[in-house]
Parts: structure tokens; sequence; C-alpha cells
């Protein structure tokens, strides 16, 4: 009788000693009654409950990420908030302040940097915050909806600038 590779792997290994391995206990179960692994939660299941309609059911198949990322994130919007602070502030500073740099073209430098200052002030205190609360969304369903509005226009006047 010819065998796949998978049943001879099968029929060779010999059974785990701890029964934890198989993804169920089997002293607290009798064998008959084989009993589901454990499941992590998922992404819907750390969110409140006023914003899980705004989530779309693809992402209940996904357990949440390790903290450590959130962290790492956070630590790396720092540096680029800052960046963005500084240089947009300076940009803007530089081409207002002097009569000579005041010219039709340089007013579109002037109005990719405001954007760009207002996009960082509008979503980097937000999404600092999102990162040391665990990941999941807590100001509410309507400010999850004026941080994407704020987003996208701040985003489309970066993209339209250019």
């Amino acid at each position: 009788m010819l065998t796949s590779w998978r049943q001879e792997c099968l029929l060779t290994i010999p059974p785990p000693q701890n029964p934890i391995q198989w993804g169920f206990i089997s002293e607290l179960a009798p064998l008959s009654e084989p009993v589901a692994p454990l499941m992590p939660p998922t992404l819907r299941h750390i969110y409140p409950d006023d914003v899980k309609p705004l989530i779309h059911s693809h992402w209940s198949n996904f357990p949440p990420v390790n903290p450590m990322w959130h962290y790492m994130l956070a630590g790396i919007h720092v540096f680029l908030g800052l960046l963005s602070f500084f240089g947009n502030g300076i940009v803007m500073y530089l081409f207002l302040s002097k009569k000579s740099l005041r010219s039709p073209a340089n007013m579109f430098v002037v109005n990719l940097s405001f954007s760009d200052f207002m996009m960082m002030a509008s979503q980097f205190p937000v999404f600092f915050m999102n990162c040391f609360s665990g990941g999941y969304w807590s100001l509410g369903a309507f400010a999850c909806e004026v941080y994407g509005f704020l987003g996208s226009v701040f985003g489309m006047t970066s993209v339209m600038d250019r």
C-alpha cells in the first residue's frame, strides 16, 4: 500500500509526552470529546464597542501584534515628528520672513511646508498616544472620522501642491 509522505511521518514520529503540545489537554477531557485549542483574541476583541462597526470583518482573522512594535513605532514617529516640526517650521520662517524669497513660485514651497506641518500637527499627537494605549483607538468613533478627515485633507493638499 502506498502512503503519502505525511502519513509516513505521522507513523514514524512518536506522540509527544506533554498533551499540551497537541493543542488540548487530554487529562481534563475524555479522548472521545476533543477540545478545540484556545484561540488568541483577534483585533476586534481589543477595540471599544462604538468603534467595532467601523472595522472591516477581515481584521477579525488576525491576532493583535506584539506591543514592542507599538513602542518602536512611537520612537520612530517621535523622531519624524520632531524632524517635521523643525524642518517645516524653518522653511516657513525663512520664506515668510525674507522679502527676497517671497516669489509666486516659492509660495508653493511655503504651502507645501504648511500642509506638511499641519499633517504632522493633526496626526502625530493622536498616533503617538495610540501607540502607548495598546494600539486600539481610544478616542471614539467621531474622533476617528475627524482624524481621517484631517489626514485626507492635508494629504491631498500636499499631493496637489507638488
